[in-house]
């Protein structure tokens, strides 16, 4: 701040620019000039400082009352090389747990693929798959129209067979195969609400 008061200074010593540009200054005897307004220069500066202070006060407000929900998704994007045993992903999923995390992302399903499928049954077996474990899907899959798929997008049918309860329903609203100028928002918020009655249990979020 003080690098800043002394190069207004030294501006507001050398007067109004040579191209008449700078606002009238009158000088109050302090050496300080003021413009027509009386306000300095410095004056205004510190004023829009303030105004921005109060402006990141009231985002951090904000931010400090949200309660966001996390979901690790460690088992996903960390162990998914295909070298992993079931038994290491067992391990990884009571280590999560022991932490203190309980919304656990536990497959990211492609169509036509059903990744760590042993493993999800050894946790469904050992009664592990709760209503804080999470899955992602694809909201609709392509079926070789210009339009969304209307059945049940592979994703989502793996979970009810899992029993997996909240879904992370990704939505790719770029797709160049739909044709936007057909498939309208109130279309594609119907889809979306259909999806979730879906899920097995009540909870979701869509990426």
């Amino acid at each position: 701040m003080k690098g800043v008061f002394n190069k207004l200074g030294g501006s507001l010593r050398r007067g109004p620019s040579a191209d008449g540009g700078a606002a009238p200054t009158s000088s109050d005897g302090s050496g300080l000039q003021r413009r027509s307004s009386g306000v300095t220069a410095v004056e205004a500066q510190v004023a829009k400082l303030r105004i921005a202070l109060e402006e990141k006060k009231k985002r951090e407000a904000r931010l400090a009352s949200l309660k966001p929900l996390i979901v690790d998704a460690t088992l996903v994007e960390c162990l998914s090389s295909g070298f992993e045993s079931v038994d290491d992903k067992l391990h990884a999923f009571e280590a999560l747990r022991a932490s203190g995390l309980t919304n656990i992302l536990l497959a990211a399903f492609v169509r036509g693929v059903t990744p760590d499928a042993q493993f999800l049954q050894a946790l469904r077996a050992r009664g592990l798959i709760d209503e804080h474990c999470w899955a992602a899907s694809e909201l609709f899959d392509a079926n070789g129209s210009d339009l969304p798929g209307q059945d049940l997008p592979f994703g989502l049918a793996k979970m009810i067979q899992f029993g997996i309860q909240n879904a992370v329903l990704e939505c790719d609203l770029a797709a160049p195969y739909i044709n936007w100028n057909k498939y309208t928002i109130g279309d594609f918020c119907a889809l979306l609400e259909s999806r979730c009655r879906c899920v097995p249990g009540v909870g979701g979020m869509v990426t």
